[in-house]
């Protein structure tokens, strides 16, 4: 217990560093980019993210959970063929990056999008390189790469502001930052990699992706759903509403949803190991993950009851005249916020259990009601009206799926319980 928690701290600290070098540096941003420019950067890894989500079929969940080495190598194989197969579709699909950019009616998007051959496969490595660490609990080096990429990412944006690039420089330090930090954490993990993939014949390859075929046919959709389902005000509210109110919604989802994020990811990593070894032995889960919800609850209730009523003014204090509307905005994601980040902490639970093809369907019922509830607000309210029904939508899905996380847990553990009677009988 003391190591899990030891492990958990590990990265929560990379992430903590990670977040508050991220979050300190935005007073500055906002005075040298216009809202305009994070609504440019959301979209451009609304549509980068979900051709990594493609890209590697989502199997790199799977890495931790086989039994044996040659399995876990076998699904590394095959995403290294995906990610191969994704740097020639962006590079064959150029022709088409100023139609797109006309679609969505924002300024300086073809060139943003330039950049997809070198962000996607760099951010695919890195994932893939991740949960090898995580299967040989070498935390360590996660939360080096968290940092260091962290750090890149932020000094870029600041160099690139302070000469006055422009706000495609906002994509372009987001791109460059994870390839310095694959360059200083991966290089050796990647030769070891190589190594391992030469001796990995290719019918183990097929076995195990059988095995594991949950993944790229329930759980890839699935959160490729999830990606758009989240930046869906992003892609209907831009051309309707304007790239500057969605900026301000941007900028809100940043500061708010992507730190709650990154934590949710580090217990995510210690506990997803965790649990696939008590399901490899036969122990009961279901205690580790009641104990999280309420600890994380009562934190999360604790700590957004206080900002409820100081974001607007804390935000126009920060950030600078005008950005108040961001504080406005983020108020009224708190409690999507809440749901989300247990929700997404605990989203290994399917994982584990296999339970993939249930979890798509949520998310495919999740995707149907908030695309029903923007359209919606586009035809007959405001857009901070808007905001809320996406909002109340979100909060409520997301709220049921967590409580679903947690039944299939206890089910779990509930039948362990009737094969131990039915050993000792």
């Amino acid at each position: 217990m003391n190591n899990k928690i030891g492990n958990i701290s590990k990265l929560l600290s990379a992430n903590m560093i990670a977040q508050v070098v991220g979050i300190l540096i935005y007073p500055l941003l906002t005075r040298m980019y216009e809202p305009g420019d994070f609504a440019l950067l959301s979209l451009f890894l609304t549509i980068a993210n979900a051709i990594l989500i493609i890209s590697t079929g989502d199997l790199q969940y799977a890495i931790p959970l086989p039994k044996n080495e040659d399995g876990a190598y076998a699904l590394v194989g095959t995403m290294v063929i995906s990610l191969s197969a994704t740097i020639i579709l962006t590079l064959t699909t150029c022709y088409f990056y100023e139609d797109i950019a006309s679609f969505f009616e924002v300024p300086n998007l073809e060139l943003a999008l330039w950049n997809l051959p070198i962000y996607v496969p760099a951010v695919g490595a890195w994932q893939v390189l991740m949960y090898i660490y995580n299967r040989d609990k070498q935390y360590g080096k996660i939360a080096t790469y968290q940092i260091v990429q962290s750090l890149s990412n932020a000094i870029l944006k600041l160099s690139f502001g302070f000469f006055a690039i422009g706000g495609v420089a906002l994509i372009d330090a987001s791109v460059i930052g994870p390839l310095i930090a694959l360059a200083i954490v991966g290089p050796s993990k990647i030769m070891e990699v190589v190594s391992h993939l030469r001796q990995i014949p290719t019918h183990l390859a097929k076995e195990y992706l059988q095995i594991y075929r949950g993944f790229p046919l329930y759980s890839m959709p699935k959160n490729l759903i999830c990606h758009l389902s989240n930046g869906l005000p992003v892609l209907m509210l831009t051309s309707v509403f304007g790239a500057t109110d969605v900026g301000y919604f941007s900028l809100a989802v940043t500061i708010g949803y992507l730190p709650l994020s990154m934590i949710a990811k580090s217990i995510y990593q210690v506990m997803l190991r965790s649990t696939s070894e008590k399901i490899n032995n036969g122990k009961p889960i279901f205690p580790e993950i009641h104990k999280f919800c309420v600890y994380s609850t009562i934190a999360l209730c604790v700590s957004f009851s206080i900002l409820f009523f100081i974001l607007p003014s804390l935000t126009e204090f920060l950030f600078g005249p005008g950005w108040g509307k961001t504080g406005e905005i983020l108020r009224i994601l708190l409690p999507w916020l809440a749901t989300s980040f247990i929700s997404a902490t605990l989203v290994f639970v399917p994982e584990v259990l296999l339970k993939l093809k249930t979890n798509l369907i949520i998310e495919v019922s999740f995707i149907i009601l908030r695309i029903l509830a923007l359209a919606y607000g586009i035809s007959n309210l405001s857009f901070i009206a808007t905001i809320k029904l996406f909002c109340v939508v979100s909060f409520a899905i997301k709220l049921l799926q967590a409580g679903w996380f947690i039944w299939i847990a206890r089910q779990h553990d509930n039948n362990i319980g009737k094969v131990d009677s039915i050993d000792v009988g």
